[in-house]
C-alpha cells in the first residue's frame, strides 16, 4: 500500500487558511477540522491506515459482512469482493459457499450525510 503521509500533512497544511482562497463554502466553513482540505486529510488517512487481515491470524465475527480477498478459481490472482463468516466455517461471497478466503478487512462507515 502507498504511503500517503506526505500528501496527508500537505492537505492538513492547506487546512490551516481558513477560510480557503476562492472556496464556494468559505462563508459555511466551521472551521479547520471541517474544511475540505482537512476532510480529505482524514479520509485518506483512514482508508490508507486499513490493512488486510490474514484469515490465518484472526477470523472475523460470524454473519457480519466484511470485504474478503480470495483467489479467482485456479489462478492465484486475488479477487475483492464482499462476504461473512458463517458459523459453519464456511464463508458466503455473493450467495455462493467459498472455502479459500485468505484475507479480509472491516467494511468502512458509510458517509455522514447533511
Amino acid at each position: 500500500m502507498e504511503d500517503y503521509t506526505a500528501l496527508i500533512k500537505t492537505l492538513r497544511y492547506l487546512a490551516t487558511e481558513i477560510p480557503c482562497p476562492d472556496c464556494p463554502l468559505a462563508e459555511e466553513c466551521p472551521g479547520i477540522e471541517s474544511c475540505c482540505f482537512g476532510h480529505a486529510a482524514r479520509v485518506i488517512e483512514e482508508l490508507s491506515s486499513r490493512k488486510w487481515i490474514s484469515t490465518k491470524e484472526q477470523l472475523p465475527e460470524t454473519l457480519k459482512p466484511v470485504i474478503v480477498a480470495r483467489p479467482c478459481n485456479k489462478s492465484e490472482t486475488m479477487r475483492v469482493e464482499q462476504g461473512y463468516l458463517q458459523p459453519n466455517g464456511w464463508w458466503k461471497v455473493y450467495g455462493t459457499n467459498v472455502k479459500r478466503v485468505c484475507y479480509w478487512m472491516p467494511i468502512p462507515e458509510p458517509p455522514e450525510e447533511d
